[in-house]
């Protein structure tokens, strides 16, 4: 009996090393299961934190999984701009340009585009992205249908002047 219980001790301390291995080996990978989504959400939070060195490096863990997603690019350009790093910066947001779909983002993302160039000195550059940011706003706004609306006409009392308004809503 004592000799028995002397021979499990070999095996518990191996069992024990086993499962602390395993341990170590799932709390290093955790940072690989997690997935894109909560990893921008993250760095969002950490953004909002005004956290923004620890933002970037969630952004740029979600980008290694999601490399082409505009949503992560911009998000990532954005922290970079709020850390001075206007040239990676603008890099990420022209690569957001170009992959975004959502005219909403594409939009958002013009108009850092343009004060980052800003930043850099490239004034004509950068008049030229806040334009385009202007007309993504109003082409989202022009695609918008008109539920309501009333008109009054007004005329002088001697009928040499009159005006007619429309007001939609």
């Amino acid at each position: 009996t004592l000799s028995s219980s002397k021979a499990l001790n070999p095996r518990k301390k191996v069992l024990a090393a086993q499962l602390a291995g395993l341990a170590y080996l799932f709390v290093s990978l955790s940072g690989f299961m997690q997935s894109p989504k909560s990893l921008n959400d993250k760095g969002n939070e950490l953004y909002k934190e005004k956290k923004y060195q620890s933002a970037t490096a969630e952004y740029r863990k979600a980008q290694v999984k999601e490399p082409n997603d505009p949503t992560i690019r911009y998000n990532l350009a954005t922290t970079l701009y709020q850390t001075d790093q206007y040239q990676e910066s603008a890099k990420e947001l022209e690569k957001a340009i170009e992959q975004a779909k959502d005219p909403e983002l594409k939009a958002r993302a013009y108009y850092n585009y343009g004060n980052a160039q800003y930043r850099l000195g490239n004034f004509e550059k950068a008049i030229e992205f806040l334009r385009k940011k202007g007309m993504a706003s109003a082409a989202k706004k022009a695609g918008r249908a008109t539920k309501e609306g009333t008109v009054h006409s007004l005329a002088s009392a001697d009928g040499k002047a009159s005006v007619l308004v429309e007001i939609n809503c």
